[in-house]
């Protein structure tokens, strides 16, 4: 699907940060999501992203909270108007499409949560970048295994 999107680029090292506006079309992957982002944070991973990522034309930012307005064919947990929370890969140089701090963000499924229903999205954009680091911490880390479960992770 095509979209105008507004979103925060990376333009030159050292804060180069510029507001631009574009007409892109997605190609959603089968784990991916486009989403409406409602809330953004901020967390010391920007600030230090922003100053010295290489990845010129890049989106900024990790942590967002929105709503779901397609999924690709592989997502199984979301569909349109799910209520989300996550974390998008910015400053990315293989996908310059990733970052969070844009109003309308792709999304990889395993990398997204439900938001409860009486957490606002401003809360629930808090939680991305920390949950994944949780997460990678455990299982690369200290060895961990993932619990079985169904393809969603439940029992």
């Amino acid at each position: 699907m095509t979209y105008i999107q507004r979103r925060v680029l990376i333009t030159s090292e050292g804060v180069g940060l510029e507001l631009v506006e574009r007409t892109d079309l997605f190609d959603l992957e089968p784990d991916m999501m486009t989403c409406r982002v409602l809330a953004i944070a901020l967390n010391p991973g920007d600030a230090k992203s922003s100053d010295y990522t290489a990845s010129r034309g890049s989106i900024a930012g990790f942590d967002f909270a929105g709503e779901v307005l397609e999924v690709g064919s592989g997502v199984t947990r979301f569909k349109y108007g799910d209520r989300i929370a996550g974390f998008a890969f910015g400053y990315n140089p293989d996908n310059k499409l990733t970052g969070a701090f844009a109003d309308i963000v792709l999304a990889v499924e395993g990398f997204t949560l439900m938001l409860p229903p009486q957490w606002t999205f401003e809360e629930g954009a808090t939680l991305g970048t920390s949950i994944c680091t949780i997460g990678f911490a455990l299982t690369h880390y200290l060895g961990v295994s993932m619990p079985a479960g169904d393809e969603r992770g439940f029992k």
